[in-house]
């Protein structure tokens, strides 16, 4: 027996909210035992996703710059390395920005209203971004909040909404009540605000806002290190290019040519291309093209028959799930080597350092020893029904007299009596959560599901998955596998169609 719920990314915070309205039932998709054939390639991938480079605050995340020894930095936000002299000239680049948000108001009671940046190529994306943990960059450093979605408790006065969610409709909560805590938090208008997704690998993809695009710099930089350590390219210069504002048509990247004057071959590594029905099994890359649709902002800069575009296949394309596997990214490597002039068909990829910890601000009052037992169980799962995780650290927990006089029922409780048979008072918690059951296994290994307890489906449409083996089902504890609740590809309605 397996059971599904949404990863809590450090908190619990967003798998709880998101039973505040009920919804209809999808479908995820899970890990398969495949083969490693480019050890590796997911993982540095999926380092890249993590980085954290909104339109025009590209080198926002230090760890870009980390992991780029040699690189160069330009007023635009452009990181720019170049090998070799002389002729041809080869330009190879990708783009590292997201389409985001700014702070656009903040409102009397605290809310933060936002503005988009960049288009977005997905219809849903402002609404993959309900309920979803957020950063806002401030000069200050960073402020963490979540975006607000309709209560549950209401949901019968709120079926007959239908419209699809924009960014008009998304309120950012920070935790505070008031115009003037919101700025002493030092948040400021067009502050640029991103979703804080989890580093996520399942079977053979990395998964993540732009995984296609984050592979392309992924072979960016591996494929410049690797022609850095050969000595330089086979002849002439190249130069690499992680560019900025690629959201707003690749003004970055023209500002880039401009100052580089002529060049013989421009290679784009570009945003990953959807495949029929969000499925592919890891085939190569689409070969380089001629572009014949050349981004504008390139248009005076490059001559049409010198730009070719490099766009690796994907699951989920321009969701928060979009997913890139790791044989198409080592497919844009070798491509990004053959466009650089190489000496070498394949080489180590080069990737950030990620932090998995789990970043909390601990408390300076009475309340911190609370908060971070609190933290230590929403961290884990508790699928209605299935709640022994937390049933048994909420056991370790107690004193060591209500150790031994605690007893679980039939249906799972965890119950500690005391006291004489007189007079009773009954103190209640529930330990479970919102999420689902596997209902059935398709063909295509997607599983298809059933709701436990009424979850806000389009809350959890588009976001990563854990699914957890019953022990008492499967006769022993096995290890989670990880997955993601895939999102519909286009749609004219909020809510999902009935399964």
């Amino acid at each position: 027996m397996v059971r599904l719920n949404m990863p809590s990314m450090g908190r619990r915070v967003g798998a709880l909210a998101a039973g505040l309205i009920t919804g209809l039932a999808t479908v995820a998709s899970t890990v398969s035992a495949q083969p490693r054939t480019t050890p590796d390639a997911d993982q540095a991938v999926s380092a890249w996703i993590q980085l954290v480079a909104p339109p025009g605050a590209e080198l926002h995340d230090r760890r870009l710059t980390a992991a780029l020894p040699g690189w160069q930095a330009d007023a635009m936000g452009n990181l720019v390395r170049r090998i070799g002299t002389g002729s041809p000239r080869r330009v190879v680049a990708c783009a590292m920005d997201i389409p985001g948000f700014v702070v656009s108001q903040i409102t009397d009671n605290g809310y933060v209203r936002l503005h988009g940046t960049g288009v977005a190529s997905h219809p849903l994306w402002s609404q993959f971004h309900e309920t979803q943990q957020v950063r806002v960059l401030t000069a200050r450093g960073e402020v963490t909040g979540v975006v607000a979605v309709a209560n549950g408790h209401f949901s019968r006065q709120h079926r007959g909404d239908t419209a699809i969610v924009g960014v008009d409709n998304l309120w950012v909560d920070l935790g505070v009540n008031s115009r003037s805590e919101v700025a002493a938090l030092g948040v400021s208008l067009l502050d640029p605000v991103s979703a804080i997704v989890p580093q996520v690998t399942y079977a053979d993809f990395a998964a993540g806002p732009a995984a296609g695009a984050r592979a392309g710099c992924a072979a960016v930089a591996s494929a410049a290190a690797a022609v850095q350590q050969a000595g330089g390219p086979v002849s002439g210069e190249t130069v690499f290019v992680l560019s900025s504002q690629r959201s707003l048509g690749w003004v970055g990247l023209a500002g880039v040519l401009a100052r580089l004057g002529p060049v013989d071959r421009i290679t784009l590594l570009d945003e990953g291309g959807a495949t029929r029905g969000g499925t592919v099994a890891g085939a190569a890359a689409r070969p380089a093209r001629p572009a014949q649709a050349k981004p504008r902002a390139l248009a005076r800069v490059a001559p049409r028959d010198s730009v070719q575009i490099v766009t690796p296949r994907v699951r989920f394309a321009g969701s928060l799930v979009e997913s890139v596997h790791r044989d198409e990214a080592a497919t844009l490597l070798q491509a990004a080597l053959r466009a650089a002039g190489s000496r070498d068909s394949m080489a180590p990829w080069v990737m950030p350092v990620v932090d998995t910890t789990t970043k909390r601000i601990a408390r300076r009052d009475a309340y911190e020893p609370i908060e971070r037992t609190f933290m230590a169980l929403a961290d884990l799962p508790g699928v209605p029904g299935h709640e022994w995780r937390v049933r048994d650290a909420i056991r370790a927990q107690l004193p060591a007299w209500a150790q031994r006089l605690a007893t679980v029922d039939s249906a799972g409780n965890l119950i500690v009596a005391v006291g004489p048979d007189r007079d009773s008072v009954a103190y209640v918690a529930h330990m479970d959560e919102v999420s689902f059951e596997v209902a059935a296994i398709q063909g295509d290994g997607r599983v298809r599901l059933r709701l436990m307890g009424g979850p806000v489906v389009t809350a959890w449409e588009g976001k990563t998955a854990l699914l957890h083996f019953d022990p008492e089902a499967n006769g022993a504890v096995r290890e989670m596998l990880r997955g993601v609740f895939v999102p519909r590809d286009s749609a004219r309605t909020k809510p999902l169609p009935v399964v």
